[in-house]
């Protein structure tokens, strides 16, 4: 089976494009051309839907006001100096932190 590529003409194409329209549409009237349907959708969430956000919402601002006070407080501390730092949280911290580092760099090696 022989495949012959039959390339068309500058005059050709300009032909089949008229006002503006693509090739495939060249030569249509308005009774055969095809519109895209338009589509509508109406939303409505249920009560039972909305429930997670009612009570998550709450929960989510009262987290933020604790956060909030027990900044509030370790900054009174730190100002009055009262607030003492133990030596050895410190250094589980960054051995920790270092040990974790160190797992997640071997990892990706692979």
């Amino acid at each position: 089976m022989e495949v012959i590529h039959k390339r068309r003409s500058g005059t050709e194409l300009s032909q089949l494009i008229q006002n503006g329209k693509p090739a495939g549409q060249a030569g249509r009237d308005k009774r055969t051309e095809v519109s895209p349907p338009i589509l509508s959708a109406k939303v409505t969430i249920s009560k039972k839907a909305r429930e997670p956000q009612r009570i998550t919402e709450p929960l989510a601002r009262k987290g933020d006001e604790l956060l909030a006070a027990k900044v509030r407080q370790v900054k009174e501390i730190i100002a009055k100096g009262e607030y003492e730092v133990d030596p050895r949280e410190v250094a589980k911290s960054i051995i920790r932190t270092e040990i974790s580092w160190h797992l997640e760099k071997v990892k990706f090696n692979r």
